[in-house]
């Protein structure tokens, strides 16, 4: 899926996915490339029963409603991608997700991840691991470095990813930002 300019309607949950690959029988590789979407419910939205394998490059993808990525049982290269102002009422610029059965490998490496997590009131923060950046969870694994991930709401990156399945994830030589807390 390449070379794609999707509209929706801004701050709604209505407005359409962008791209959406839902594989219910069989794993697939897939490629999106170069595609600009914006005001969607969600901008980049791939769900698969068995691990598929994914490349998501140079796309841009502002305003989706809840996830600007949402990657399921998917093993990604994600790269060169600029994600800002998704998640309007809760949710992610990326969720990444995988099973036991099913565990993903991500790459996440010179992305622009943004602005994201409750957009419509960027001064509201929470605790609890419910928007932001980037979600990691289930049997997960990912490799994040050299992004640019930052002034997301509440949390730029959360790793839901149980210490019994992976010590710790691998997220360094991003830049964080002007201030940095650890």
């Amino acid at each position: 899926v390449s070379n794609n300019s999707i509209n929706g309607q801004a701050q709604t949950s209505n407005s359409g996915y962008g791209i959406y690959a839902n594989f219910n029988n069989e794993p697939v590789s897939l490629e999106i490339r170069n595609n600009a979407i914006q005001a969607t419910r969600y901008g980049i939205y791939v769900n698969s029963t068995k691990s598929s394998k994914a490349i998501i490059e140079n796309n841009t993808i502002d305003s989706a409603y809840s996830y600007g990525v949402y990657l399921n049982r998917v093993s990604g290269r994600i790269s060169e991608n600029t994600i800002t102002n998704s998640g309007w009422s809760s949710g992610w610029g990326m969720y990444l997700v995988s099973d036991f059965n099913y565990p993903a490998l991500d790459s996440i490496v010179n992305n622009t991840i943004t602005g994201n997590g409750y957009a419509v009131n960027p001064s509201s923060t929470t605790t609890s691991p419910s928007r932001g950046g980037i979600s990691i969870n289930g049997h997960t694994n990912a490799v994040m470095n050299y992004n640019n991930i930052f002034d997301n709401n509440s949390f730029d990156v959360v790793n839901q990813v149980s210490a019994s399945v992976l010590a710790q994830q691998n997220a360094k030589f991003n830049y964080w930002g002007t201030t940095t807390t650890a």
